[in-house]
């Protein structure tokens, strides 16, 4: 029993030691000394057009008496007209034609023609004025005096036809061929307008009604020009 009181003794010794040796945390050190930069130069501002750091008079863009960022926008641009439908036109010169047949070939290829309108314009040319004209064909030419008829051929190739389209004048007052002078007419037009740009449901009708809406008449070619900008 001694032995071990004395073990007990001894141990509870050690263990006071042991405590008694713990020390208090000691002070955190001073910082380190670092050696701070300087200060980098300052940006050029978008307005300072010389970069000279100061406001001149030329600088000041937008002339409210401020140099800021609102001197580093541009003007406003000008809106753009609205936008029409795909709208292509095709010319055949007319020199050396007379006759009472003028015969031409479609320029947009048969699969596609069911996506467009077509309009006929030919181009007359008076000779004592010297003026010209344009007339919407089919139609009255001429202070109706004669007047013109359009037959368009699909199926061409079933007649082993080299064109589509075939233009007849007539003479008005008894319907009798009439017979082109040379030089009588300059230019033959088509005017082909594509549905897509129109949306899904347009059609040659609805087509001229959207026109006459704007108050576009197809029977005046200038007209037409001018609102599509041919």
């Amino acid at each position: 029993m001694k032995t071990i009181k004395l073990f007990k003794t001894f141990f509870l010794c050690i263990a006071m030691i042991l405590v008694s040796c713990s020390g208090e945390d000691g002070t955190d050190g001073d910082p380190g000394e670092s050696i701070t930069g300087d200060p980098g130069a300052d940006g050029i501002s978008c307005w300072d057009l010389n970069g000279n750091g100061l406001g001149d008079g030329k600088e000041d863009v937008n002339e409210d008496g401020n140099y800021d960022a609102l001197d580093c926008q541009g003007d406003t641009g000008t809106s753009g007209q609205d936008g029409n439908a795909n709208v292509q036109k095709f010319d055949t010169l007319l020199d050396g034609f007379s006759g009472s047949e003028l015969r031409l070939t479609m320029p947009i290829p048969l699969e596609e023609q069911d996506n467009y309108a077509f309009f006929f314009y030919i181009k007359y040319i008076d000779f004592d004025t010297q003026t010209q004209l344009w007339y919407t064909v089919p139609g009255h030419l001429r202070g109706n005096e004669i007047y013109a008829r359009v037959y368009y051929f699909a199926n061409k190739a079933d007649f082993d036809f080299d064109y589509d389209i075939e233009v007849n004048f007539y003479n008005t007052e008894d319907d009798s061929e009439h017979i082109v002078q040379d030089g009588e007419y300059s230019l033959f037009r088509i005017v082909a307008i594509e549905y897509s740009g129109l949306g899904a449901k347009a059609n040659k009708t609805s087509l001229e009604s959207t026109l006459k809406a704007a108050g576009v008449d197809t029977n005046d070619y200038n007209a037409v020009a001018n609102y599509f900008g041919l």
